[in-house]
């Protein structure tokens, strides 16, 4: 048997070590095999739950499983909520349908709301109403509805024995989780409706928890409970009982151990309101927008309804954006951030900062930068540093090196000294081509903090520009291993580098699934798709590369990435001048010398080898692999203007012929011996590479 901790609702299973102290991932199956300290596992994930398992495949169903209980506890949370449409509400419960088809999650959902009353404000009927075409959410709405009597006296048995001393010993809220966990709420509400039922159920009830709860707690709940009920009559109407007026009412805790995850009686609207939340950015991703809308309006609507403080509200609004913005969609996220903005309560300099990072992943710069002021102007404390250093980064993002180099070395109120300056500094550095500065850098950083993961990302880029892949892609996994808790920006970007360098060292089948999994989890992301793009035309599947591109299609697709993917497909396209400003062409300086290289491969199709020539004679290359490509598209280029031109007379493609990049090395040999088709495929190959 093997330990297996897993939280379903972030995606992450493992088996634990208690002798190592470190959880070996087993899900997402892109971070399968890493190992994580279990310190970290559990810091992120608090609310996991904790099983004896035979295997690993064993311990992924019981992760699938509980998965699908949370989710329909959560949609029939929404089904009961007040303030949801009519229209919203036939929907949840269709889909709610679906999922109790499988009787253990109908059981986990009465386990944990049968442990309390419905809260008042649970519109009943409506949910009534909106199940009554479905099977399951019919049988379970009703269930839930005819037997709040005896829930109201189940729970008021619970509260009279919560101060006994074997409950105190053993922990009230472990106690409740366990009768939750283990149905005896449910047990008793559904099949100990008189007290004729008392004796037959007592031997269930205590057998089910003697190993794990004082058999003298499940009596006293039992005796406590029975002795409410009628001899011989069911109950049929809300029986009296003095809860309404118990104090504990507002703060007891309903909580469930298959789940791990605490419930509030007093925070079922936070709750509600946290499942709207991921709903609607999950519709918003999938496009489903009109749904979507509505399911916004009315969070809108109830949180600022009864409220003149509007933080609730614009908290829910930048979280739907900032979700939005990893899964693609920025529009969303933009149009999330402005509707908090326009509130005249509860906007502070953090949405202004945020609004202004929206704007600048829209090349909005000017307008990114009025958002900052506006942040500098309300805020006064500590986070000012944080905000000017995005002002920095408008100079970086508009290609600005020296001046923002200029700013971040000047440093603000003497904070250079600061892990984020530094890595600031290491990052432009590295754009500038200077890899010695920016290691340097990023050095000092991880000297200051060991944990800041940005910096070791930027020494595997560092890696990466230099040539050296493979040593690059053990970083970036030495970074997923230590830092398991990374949030869902940053994973995807170190996903999507880690990617890149497995397609650039052939190792495609490692490439495809952890692009794959992106897929799953972002199905909208441009960059995602035309990863996927590249690597299904390099795999020679053209109709699958091509609708991937399809689907990258729209105003975040990277342009040089998506001119290189045509060119390789055979396509030839208008690129822009690489003289041009960057305004004008949207390209930043370490680009360019990709740019001309795309430019001279469009001029050999045209057989203009002149203008291909100049295209790579000097460049300025943001990497090595870059540089090679450029000297081999130019000695290309030179064979075909002078066919007596031996490579060897040059320094660079001697190296490359020798001991470079696969494709490069064959292309210069092919050249020498006059194979010129042959080299245009090796060179389309790179094309696919290195975008």
């Amino acid at each position: 048997m093997q330990t297996f901790v897993i939280s379903p609702s972030d995606g992450f299973a493992g088996v634990l070590d208690e002798t190592e102290g470190t959880v070996r991932l087993v899900l997402p199956s892109s971070q399968q095999g890493r190992m994580v300290r279990a310190l970290n596992y559990f810091s992120r994930f608090p609310s996991s739950a904790v099983l004896q398992v035979s295997n690993d495949a064993e311990g992924i169903q019981q992760f699938d499983t509980l998965r699908a209980h949370r989710l329909a506890l959560d949609f029939t949370l929404l089904l009961l909520d007040a303030e949801i449409s009519n229209e919203t509400r036939s929907e949840v419960a269709q889909e709610l349908d679906e999922l109790l088809e499988n009787s253990g999650s109908r059981d986990y959902v009465l386990d944990v709301l049968l442990a309390a009353p419905l809260p008042v404000d649970a519109d009943v009927a409506c949910a009534v109403e909106a199940a009554r075409r479905w099977s399951h959410s019919r049988s379970l709405i009703n269930t839930l509805v005819d037997c709040q009597p005896r829930v109201r006296l189940a729970n008021s048995a619970w509260l009279s024995i919560r101060e006994n001393q074997f409950v105190k010993h053993a922990g009230i809220d472990r106690v409740h989780g366990l009768l939750i966990d283990f149905g005896v709420f449910r047990t008793l509400v559904l099949h100990g409706k008189t007290q004729q039922d008392r004796q037959r159920m007592i031997p269930k009830v205590i057998i089910g928890l003697k190993e794990h709860c004082n058999p003298q707690i499940t009596t006293e709940l039992l005796n406590e409970y029975f002795s409410k009920l009628p001899v011989g009559l069911r109950v049929a109407q809300e029986a009296p009982s003095s809860i309404e007026d118990d104090p504990l009412e507002d703060a007891r805790l309903i909580t469930t151990g298959k789940s791990r995850t605490p419930y509030y009686g007093s925070d079922v609207k936070l709750a509600r309101a946290e499942s709207q939340v991921e709903r609607i950015a999950e519709l918003f991703s999938q496009h489903q927008d009109q749904q979507a809308h509505q399911i916004l309006k009315e969070l809108v609507e109830s949180q600022t309804r009864d409220s003149e403080n509007h933080s609730h509200v614009v908290k829910s609004l930048c979280n739907i954006a900032t979700k939005c913005e990893i899964s693609g969609r920025r529009d969303i996220n933009l149009y999330c951030l402005s509707k908090a903005q326009s509130f005249t309560t509860g906007v502070d300099a953090v949405l202004y900062a945020q609004i202004g990072t929206a704007l600048r992943s829209i090349r909005k710069f000017d307008e990114a930068l009025v958002c900052y002021e506006k942040a500098l102007d309300l805020e006064h404390g500590e986070y000012r540093k944080s905000i000017q250093l995005d002002i920095i980064r408008v100079s970086i993002d508009k290609g600005d090196y020296e001046n923002a180099l200029k700013q971040l070395l000047e440093g603000v109120a003497g904070e250079a000294y600061r892990p984020a300056w530094l890595v600031n500094i290491g990052t432009l550095y590295r754009k500038m081509g200077n890899l010695r500065k920016a290691r340097d850098y990023y050095g000092q950083a991880l000297k200051n903090d060991d944990r800041i993961h940005t910096a070791r990302a930027g020494i595997a880029e560092t890696d990466k520009q230099s040539g050296k892949h493979s040593k690059a892609i053990a970083r970036y996994q030495k970074l997923f291993r230590d830092f398991p808790d990374l949030d869902d920006g940053a994973s995807k970007i170190y996903n999507l580098a880690q990617s890149f360098l497995f397609r650039v060292t052939h190792q495609s089948q490692k490439a495809s699934e952890i692009l794959q999994q992106l897929n799953l989890r972002y199905p909208i992301d441009p960059g995602v798709h035309l990863q996927l793009a590249k690597l299904y035309m390099l795999e020679g599947k053209t109709d699958l590369a091509r609708k991937h591109f399809d689907r990258a299609q729209g105003p975040d697709l990277d342009e040089i990435a998506a001119k290189l993917f045509l060119i390789a497909d055979g396509k030839l396209v208008a690129l822009p001048d690489p003289e041009a400003t960057i305004a004008d062409c949207w390209i930043l300086p370490e680009e360019k010398g990709l740019l001309r290289c795309s430019r001279a491969m469009i001029a050999l199709e045209q057989d203009n080898f002149e203008k291909a020539v100049q295209m790579v004679s000097r460049p300025v290359y943001g990497d090595r692999l870059s540089s090679d490509f450029g000297a081999a598209l130019r000695f290309h280029a030179q064979k075909k203007l002078d066919p007596k031109f031996d490579y060897k007379s040059d320094q660079v493609l001697c190296r490359i012929a020798k001991r470079g990049y696969r494709e490069l090395r064959q292309s210069v040999v092919a050249v020498a011996n006059d194979e010129f088709l042959a080299a245009k495929r090796l060179e389309q190959r790179m094309c696919l590479l290195l975008a």
